[in-house]
């Protein structure tokens, strides 16, 4: 059984991102993806089928994903997702329980269900990608394992997380027969390790974490609100402005900087988006909340180097 290798490296530079999210959809589930670095964007996939199991080794730019409602109503796919740590960190949040997964730790993500995740520089995964009907068959409802760490550096943790990261380099070398049976030990092995964690106390996740992550969707969904400040965020989430601060320093970025870059990120996007060509400057502005348009020229131009009508033509070319 051989692989199929899928990469950026042959698109061009101000195509690379747009791609990078259809391979993604693609190859793992529908989902919007996001990046605060569009230009000079990098990723790579190497994806294997084995059994009713599919396997996929990622690494690309540091990316955040999400998964809505619209997502789900559009294609409802009935899969367990289950990123393994290969290197780097990642930031995650599902049915109100938020995470953060390193070197080795594993969860599972429901595809039914809408879901956040924060992909940081230098992260590797191996996404195994698995019919609920596979999984809950051999254990149960995993209703209460959703977004929940299992640790990678122990007990049938570990084992499973080795397993799973070792699998690239054999598959490509197995039979059908042989790699159904594969399927069947990878899903054993899972399913021990998720059994041991149910029947395990679970840690409550920092309430720091829990925070900011629910601080960064409610940031997200409002966007296009001119209103939108670090005060109403505080004040919608229950916290003091104070505490609030302190939780987006730690990320070594302000509040207002992070409102700012979002809205900057979410205008470059629809600039270089052939489908919005027909759309001005100022709308797209003023849609993804700025009310000034010389101060978004301003602060775009500081952000990425360019002014708005020079991005897009750059990208987009001359009409």
């Amino acid at each position: 059984m051989v692989g199929n290798v899928l990469s950026t490296e042959h698109v061009a530079a101000n195509d690379a991102f747009a791609y990078w999210q259809d391979l993604v959809c693609d190859v793992f589930i529908n989902l919007q993806c996001a990046t605060a670095r569009s230009n000079g964007f990098s990723g790579f996939i190497y994806n294997q089928q084995f059994g009713d199991l599919q396997l996929s080794s990622m690494r690309s730019t540091e990316m955040e994903l999400r998964r809505t409602t619209r997502h789900i109503a559009r294609e409802s796919e009935d899969y367990f997702i289950i990123p393994v740590h290969g290197a780097g960190r990642s930031l995650a949040s599902q049915d109100g329980r938020d995470t953060i997964l390193q070197f080795g730790d594993f969860s599972i993500v429901d595809s039914t269900r809408p879901y956040w995740a924060r992909l940081e520089a230098g992260f590797e995964h191996y996404v195994l990608k698995v019919p609920k009907a596979a999984l809950t068959r051999k254990i149960g409802p995993l209703d209460r394992t959703t977004c929940v760490r299992i640790p990678g550096d122990r007990g049938l943790g570990k084992l499973t997380s080795a397993f799973i990261r070792m699998l690239p380099l054999e598959l490509d070398g197995l039979d059908t027969v042989a790699a159904r049976r594969l399927s069947e030990t990878c899903l054993d092995l899972l399913a021990a390790a998720v059994g041991n964690v149910l029947n395990a106390e679970v840690s409550p996740t920092s309430a720091r974490l829990s925070h900011l992550i629910h601080a960064r969707n409610y940031i997200e969904a409002h966007l296009t609100d001119p209103r939108l400040s670090a005060d109403r965020v505080a004040q919608s989430l229950k916290l003091s402005l104070r505490y609030l601060n302190s939780i987006f320093a730690a990320e070594e970025i302000s509040v207002g900087r992070y409102i700012l870059k979002r809205r900057l990120d979410k205008c470059r996007a629809a600039l270089g988006d052939h489908a919005q060509r027909g759309r001005t400057i100022g709308e797209i502005a003023f849609s993804w909340g700025f009310n000034d348009l010389s101060h978004f020229a301003r602060v775009f131009r500081t952000a990425f180097g360019s002014s708005p009508s020079e991005h897009r033509e750059n990208v987009l070319g001359r009409r």
